[in-house]
């Protein structure tokens, strides 16, 4: 049993070694979420906004109609927060590693694919402004910290792959992780979420 796995893994491996790999850059825009829960009052807050990304992934071919697609990602996630002059704004900027996988339809013009898969992403810088007064997010675990650093969970993607390269897409991204600090997460529970276009150029090895 252990060499048919191994002989599966290596012929697996060579599949993928020889198929046709693809690397391409891809940015849009994110109608981004962030929903604070209360959990003493059973209160949902939700805030959205819009925001940006952009960057690179490689597309790794195997088994006839999948591919294997991670990539390396700046992705912008922001939120509004009350109204007037209690308005709370939050802009993040966070550097995302997802590993998504795609499966595919070949179309006259191109290829239809529709996947997804898990991400991890890690927060690079992070403002927050109120009263007109703007501040950095202080990232971190403890009291004085206003949103842990860390996030991840689960993106859901489709679209249009032409034949001349251009990529249109449309992508779904589900937080997991509760971002409030360990300190308040006996009373908060904070996860983000967010809807995005994109448009991007792939390129063949």
């Amino acid at each position: 049993m252990k060499k048919i796995i191994l002989s599966a893994l290596m012929a697996s491996m060579v599949v993928m070694a020889s198929a046709q790999v693809r690397v391409g850059a891809k940015a849009g825009v994110n109608f981004s979420k962030i929903d604070y829960q209360d959990k003493t009052l059973g209160d949902v807050l939700k805030s959205s906004s819009t925001s940006y990304f952009f960057g690179g992934v490689v597309e790794f071919p195997f088994l006839g109609k999948l591919s294997l697609q991670p990539g390396l990602i700046l992705n912008g996630h922001a939120g509004n927060l009350g109204s007037g002059v209690d308005k709370v704004t939050y802009n993040l900027m966070y550097a995302e590693v997802p590993l998504n996988i795609l499966g595919r339809a070949d179309l006259g013009i191109g290829s239809f694919y529709l996947g997804g898969g898990p991400y991890a992403a890690y927060a690079v810088s992070g403002k927050i402004k109120s009263s007109g007064i703007s501040e950095k997010i202080k990232f971190g675990n403890t009291v004085d910290d206003i949103m842990k650093p860390s996030d991840y969970g689960i993106n859901l993607l489709t679209g249009l792959d032409l034949r001349g390269g251009l990529s249109l897409g449309l992508g779904y991204k589900l937080g997991l992780s509760d971002n409030a600090p360990k300190t308040l997460t006996e009373a908060l529970n904070s996860k983000n979420s967010s809807f995005s276009v994109s448009l991007g150029y792939m390129l063949k090895l």
